[in-house]
């Protein structure tokens, strides 16, 4: 991180941040294209969990590359000043780096997606149908780099 100044550290801070945020942005390389795609997911234990429908480009591309990131935005409020470059936007995020992989037995999907349900209910025990369960792929980003900063106070 550039900015030292701007970056929040402590794991129960950083937590904080991303549990305020309500969506994520998931950045992947296909060949030799970005691509990019909003997301729902679920965090615990310094691993990102995501679900998707059985095919689609996200999917072909992390089986093509498994390194992705994930960016996360809580508290954005634009600025407004007087002078153009005196606007900003004040935002606390998280950028993550590290390696996809795929959940694929039931139980794990099942406590990921339970992961993931936590993040906007507050409610931990959710139940699956196995239909459910087979309508959806899930993945978890562990961790390799993770970065939390403040701006625009």
């Amino acid at each position: 991180m550039r900015r030292k100044d701007k970056e929040i550290f402590g794991r129960e801070n950083i937590e904080r941040v991303i549990r305020q945020a309500s969506y994520g942005v998931l950045g992947l390389v296909d060949g030799r294209k970005p691509y990019v795609v909003p997301l729902n997911f679920g965090y615990s234990d310094q691993i990102f969990y995501f679900h998707s429908a059985v095919n689609g480009r996200k999917i072909k591309t992390i089986r093509k590359n498994s390194l992705g990131c994930i960016s996360l935005v809580a508290h954005a409020a634009v600025k407004k000043a007087r002078i153009a470059c005196g606007w900003g936007t004040a935002y606390v995020s998280v950028f993550v780096e590290g390696r996809i992989r795929e959940i694929t037995g039931a139980a794990e999907k099942i406590k990921a997606l339970r992961i993931i349900m936590q993040q906007y209910s507050r409610k931990k025990k959710w139940d699956f149908s196995a239909a459910m369960i087979d309508a959806v792929r899930v993945y978890c980003l562990k961790t390799t780099t993770l970065t939390c900063k403040r701006s625009g106070e």
